[in-house]
């Protein structure tokens, strides 16, 4: 059995519908409730909306906090997830992706409270 092979950030990645290239944004959230962390991409033109997959991401909590990771339009991605206190948590890179958003909406992190949490983001634009 072969396995696709990933040479690095950067590459395109052509599993599962992923068919932009890789792209990583840096997180930087402190507001209590939605942060959005990625802008999705609406249909326009006759392109379809796209979704925004998340391929690994690392969260770093200055406090305790609970964080959710959300699509812009509510749906619940993953979490909460309760952070007690200075803490950091890398989620591995998963070429098929961690989750995604719904087509057109954004990438949001969601914080319960006031809290500095940063890190980074990897991912894609796929259809």
């Amino acid at each position: 059995m072969s396995f696709p092979t990933l040479s690095g950030i950067g590459d395109s990645v052509g599993l599962r519908g992923n068919s932009g290239q890789v792209q990583t944004v840096t997180l930087n959230a402190s507001a209590a409730g939605s942060n959005v962390i990625v802008t999705g991409v609406p249909a326009a033109l006759g392109v379809p909306a796209r979704i925004i997959r998340v391929l690994a991401y690392v969260l770093v909590a200055a406090g305790p906090v609970a964080v959710t990771w959300e699509s812009s339009g509510g749906l619940v991605l993953g979490g909460p997830m309760a952070f007690p206190g200075p803490v950091s948590m890398p989620v591995p890179f998963n070429p098929l992706g961690q989750f995604s958003t719904l087509p057109g909406e954004s990438l949001v992190l969601f914080l319960d409270s006031a809290c500095q949490v940063g890190g980074h983001v990897t991912f894609v634009i796929a259809q």
